[in-house]
């Protein structure tokens, strides 16, 4: 059986005893692992040592094994690692600079932490397009002025507080897809203009944002037309104040050539490698 084990690349793992957990360290070509129990940082460390091809790896209950010990060790045995999600850690998570290839970032940041993390990013995180940061906490415009600095981001999902937080990552110019979903308190200005320096952004969430309305569709449209390219914008805006007959006032032809409106929540956002659902459970 072991000779076999060489040869598998991906693998997901949701509830294994420890015996069977040993026996991944003979798993020396995988790329891509998805573990949904919890396990020992010792046992982590022993697992992924032998890891060197792993490019993408998605823990579930990371709590009591992703710790700064851990994740820098991860780091050292898997240089590859261009895809990381985690949920809950203690571990200082600055040290997700010592991953040279990562680009895809999703996980839970504490509050205390999100500060030092998103300058460390913005600093050493070269590579980063995809940064998706869970559970719907607030960024203050500290913090959104050091996203505005990771100028490579493609997408990028977050709750700005204010206009001030979404004017810095109107910096901006790469985004395809953006969730701003339960940023209640943002405006229209700063968010068009957050659009118009993203030609190629091709999703938009904003359900939740009350203080979207009738005339942000408007000047939407007008922006949407001066596009060199003509893909359509989809647009999620669930509980905003835009008119569910909006569509219906404009020309139709012209409107629906360029956006794409649902009155729903997003079941998130996809592309070819990537895939990604929103949190509809965290919209206080």
């Amino acid at each position: 059986m072991k000779l076999k084990l060489p040869h598998i690349q991906y693998l997901g793992l949701e509830c294994f005893e420890r015996r069977e957990l040993q026996e991944l360290r003979h798993f020396i070509n995988l790329k891509e692992l998805q573990m949904y129990d919890e396990v020992t940082a010792s046992d982590f460390i022993a697992i992924t040592k032998s890891m060197g091809n792993l490019r993408t790896l998605q823990l579930r209950n990371a709590k009591k094994f992703l710790t700064t010990s851990s994740l820098k060790q991860l780091a050292i045995n898997c240089r590859q690692l261009v895809k990381f999600s985690f949920q809950d850690s203690d571990a200082d998570l600055t040290a997700l600079s010592m991953f040279p290839n990562l680009q895809f970032l999703q996980l839970y940041c504490p509050d205390n932490q999100k500060t030092r993390l998103l300058k460390t990013l913005a600093k050493c995180a070269t590579n980063l397009e995809f940064l998706i940061l869970q559970r719907k906490q607030w960024i203050d415009e500290e913090q959104a002025q050091r996203i505005g600095s990771i100028k490579t981001l493609k997408w990028l999902v977050c709750k700005p507080r204010n206009d001030r937080c979404v004017a810095h990552m109107a910096n901006l110019t790469q985004l395809e897809c953006l969730s701003l979903q339960c940023a209640r308190d943002i405006g229209e200005s700063e968010l068009l203009n957050l659009i118009r320096n993203n030609e190629q952004l091709r999703y938009l969430n904003i359900c939740y944002c009350l203080g979207i309305t009738d005339g942000f569709i408007v000047d939407l449209l007008s922006i949407l037309a001066k596009r060199r390219t003509q893909q359509p914008l989809v647009l999620y805006a669930a509980a905003t104040d835009i008119r569910h007959d909006i569509i219906e006032r404009l020309p139709t032809d012209f409107a629906t050539k360029l956006l794409i409106l649902y009155f729903e929540c997003s079941q998130g956002m996809h592309s070819n490698e990537h895939c990604y659902s929103d949190e509809p459970e965290f919209v206080a």
